[in-house]
């Protein structure tokens, strides 16, 4: 069955197989991504990393990071927030 998932982000989620990462965004007091998936197939394990702007990232993992999205984290309409950059971990 296909539909669509909703994850909190971590450093690794499970997921099914194929997931296709269209949406990210500060919900509920967290940073979650919504994906299309396919129930029918089989999980993994996918790795993420986060980045507020201005931290160093290591050179060691740039080559191996894809770019998800960017999230506004703004407690209220005053509060100018954090900014947090996930990326996947590919191989």
């Amino acid at each position: 069955m296909i539909k669509i998932g909703k994850y909190e982000v971590k450093n690794e989620i499970r997921m099914y197989e194929g997931a296709q990462i269209f949406d990210i965004d500060f919900h509920g007091g967290t940073v979650c991504i919504w994906a299309l998936i396919n129930t029918s197939g089989s999980e993994v394990i996918r790795r993420f990393r986060s980045f507020d702007t201005g931290v160093a990232i290591s050179l060691d993992i740039v080559p191996d990071l894809r770019y998800i999205g960017s999230v506004h984290m703004r407690l209220s309409p005053k509060d100018h927030g954090k900014v947090h950059h996930v990326f996947e971990l590919v191989d």
